[in-house]
């Protein structure tokens, strides 16, 4: 999985559908970050994440696996959504990643762009 695109990805989701997402769950094992596995848990927009307690271990299968408990949601949508953010992202789906991401925080990537200049002016 691609961090940056993952944690756009799940902004998106969470952002979208925070009334209709119950829980969320899940493990993830992420491109650069070696033998370390992520875990996540949350309630509606409110998420915990960070290393799990123990390590991929030698011969376990290194797996994304996310579980959304809600009501209304479209399981093919959060599909397509988690599995652009695995890895390798190509340059053109990181585009459509970032677009989504900003449209549903509702900022325009070049009001995104202003803010991120003015915050280091």
């Amino acid at each position: 999985m691609d961090t940056q695109a993952f944690n756009m990805v799940m902004a998106t989701i969470l952002r979208r559908h925070a009334d209709n997402i119950y829980r969320s769950k899940g493990v993830l094992s992420f491109e650069g970050e070696g033998d370390a596995k992520f875990v996540f848990q949350g309630v509606h927009e409110q998420i915990d994440f960070g290393p799990a307690k123990t390590p991929w271990q030698e011969g376990e299968e290194r797996l994304n696996k996310l579980v959304f408990i809600g009501k209304g949601l479209d399981r093919e949508e959060l599909d397509d959504a988690i599995k652009a953010a695995m890895a390798p992202v190509s340059e053109e789906a990181m585009q459509k990643i970032t677009a989504e991401f900003y449209a549903a925080m509702d900022v325009g990537i070049m009001d995104a762009y202003a803010a991120e200049d003015a915050a280091f002016d």
